[in-house]
């Protein structure tokens, strides 16, 4: 189970990294309070999403958790339109 979930977390990370790019490149603040570029785990290239994820959740011990409770991962959701 752990490895579907880092490999669920490695999917959504790969989707927030063009985010986070344009967010650096367009100037728009950040949510985040920390500059990720900075961190020693992340300044490595990385062979997979699965290894990028694992330097992740060095730090984001919790995030596995957070993801299992996503809408995405739940299908908890209620469609006003259908209802």
């Amino acid at each position: 189970m752990k490895r579907i979930v880092l490999a669920i977390l490695g999917a959504f990370m790969a989707l927030a990294a063009p985010a986070a790019a344009q967010t650096a490149t367009t100037g728009a603040r950040s949510e985040s309070t920390t500059d990720h570029s900075r961190l020693k785990p992340l300044m490595r290239e990385f062979a997979s999403g699965p290894e990028m994820t694992a330097a992740c959740v060095s730090c984001h011990t919790e995030a596995a958790d957070q993801v299992m409770r996503t809408l995405h991962c739940t299908w908890d959701f209620t469609n006003p339109a259908t209802v």
